[in-house]
């Protein structure tokens, strides 16, 4: 339900420091009075036998009320929280299977957060610092279902990593970005390594003993993730004079056999509004992003990424983890990106591009009905030789507004579609927040100022 609510829905939730002063180890634990949060765990990894899978996790929390809203009926930190398991695993040259999304709130007593530490558990499936003092090893445990077309398949990880590269701050300095209170707070950890003695996969009845492995480790915590109200009256106003963006991006990582690491996001804008919700019979067409984030080169350094993408291929989403509930949506995603980076890179990286490890599509749903698509790539240099593995990631490309609201147990018609559609500013309101913000220019240069990571 708080996912049709619209802005204001994050009154009274944590807000987000502009700056961030991310501290460590207390950034490690999730921020249990923002809106929402997640640990997220992403890579690619090979058997025994050189056969490679990709594999997704992530805990997804969401804090059903506005902390005083919640100690007000007596609910802990805990107890209002919603935690939500995310598991996919694809096999290179085959397919790709999410298990269903379980979501569980913590008035069960099946949830446990870790206090300035790396940790989250959902019943058994949990991801942890195994020594509360020091980040490795990490130890990821998931276990799920996949119930759709192709059949019912049990999914499992049980993956040790040892090791991993410095923290890396998103953004500016971990704002992703920070604007009137509202935003997103965000660290990653590149270049994961597995400890193959003590490292699974399950996929249907066998279990994989893992050789090796890479993977890129995102923290973030939000209240406003995906459009929040900026708690400046004079942002709020001046939000109503421009036309309201589409939401969604596409987000990358890249990690490269010569030991860099790149990590750049795209966010869905007007100008590309005619390749998102496309359900037809054909592709979109070619469609062309800014994109930017940050390279890790191999001594540690960090600096900021700038370019472009080509996305000149698509695939049609048809797959669900249990269609009964979570309705395939046949819309067109991404399948192939090819970026061009600035001439202030390194040579090796300026110019690649990425292709999915199967041709089967990578989709996924939240509990809630939203559907994305996330999965293993490829990286290929400019003469197609594969220089790297990394992921790919698109949101907000389907209309899932049928769903969620199938889900929330209210009317699937015409008439409720319409009504949770996102609504311009009346030409009464756009004529109030002008005058608003005409009135308050110093204000706005002052909110503006401290923004970060925009």
């Amino acid at each position: 339900m708080s996912s049709l609510l619209g802005g204001d829905k994050t009154r009274d939730y944590a807000q987000l420091a502009a700056p961030a002063d991310l501290r460590f180890p207390q950034a490690n634990g999730m921020a249990l009075e923002t809106e929402t949060g997640w640990y997220f765990l992403v890579g690619s990894c090979r058997d025994r036998d050189g056969a490679e899978y990709g594999v997704e996790f992530m805990l997804f929390r969401y804090a059903l009320l506005p902390p005083p809203t919640a100690r007000h009926f007596g609910l802990s930190a805990v107890e209002n929280q919603v935690l939500e398991l995310h598991l996919g695993l694809s096999t290179m040259g085959g397919r790709h299977y999410q298990a269903k999304p379980i979501i569980v709130a913590g008035t069960t007593g099946l949830l446990e957060f870790a206090t300035d530490a790396i940790g989250a558990s959902l019943g058994k499936n949990t991801f942890h610092q195994v020594h509360p003092d020091r980040t490795f090893p990490l130890r990821a445990q998931a276990r799920g279902t996949y119930d759709g077309p192709a059949g019912t398949v049990d999914l499992g990880i049980d993956l040790t990593l040892i090791s991993g590269r410095a923290n890396l701050l998103q953004g500016a300095a971990g704002c992703s970005p920070c604007c009137g209170g509202v935003g997103t707070h965000y660290y990653s950890i590149p270049d994961l390594r597995l400890d193959p003695l003590t490292s699974t996969l399950t996929i249907g009845g066998d279990t994989v003993e893992l050789r090796d492995g890479a993977f890129w480790f995102d923290h973030q915590w939000s209240t406003g993730l995906g459009g929040g109200a900026p708690r400046t009256a004079v942002l709020r106003a001046a939000s109503n004079l421009a036309p309201a963006s589409p939401g969604g991006w596409d987000w990358f990582m890249a990690q490269f056999d010569d030991g860099r690491q790149l990590t750049f996001a795209a966010p869905h804008t007007l100008e590309n509004r005619a390749f998102y919700n496309q359900t037809g019979p054909m592709p979109p067409g070619t469609m062309t992003a800014t994109v930017a984030g940050k390279l890790m080169d191999r001594d540690g350094s960090v600096r900021d990424a700038t370019g472009e993408l080509v996305v000149d291929a698509w695939i049609k989403s048809e797959d669900s983890p249990a269609p009964d509930q979570y309705w395939p949506t046949n819309t067109w995603y991404p399948n192939r990106w090819t970026f061009s980076l600035g001439s202030d890179l390194p040579v090796e990286v300026r110019t690649f591009s990425m292709t999915p490890i199967v041709q089967t599509g990578q989709s996924g749903f939240f509990a809630s009905g939203n559907q994305y698509s996330e999965g293993a790539v490829e990286l290929h240099d400019a003469d197609g030789a594969v220089v790297g593995r990394g992921f790919a990631e698109s949101v907000a490309y389907a209309d899932s507004t049928r769903n969620i609201l199938a889900l929330a147990g209210l009317p699937v018609d015409a008439e409720m579609v319409a009504l949770f559609q996102s609504a311009a500013p009346s030409a009464a309101l756009t004529t109030e927040s002008a005058a608003y913000v005409s009135g308050h220019k110093d204000a706005l240069t002052e909110a503006l100022g401290v923004c970060l990571g925009l």
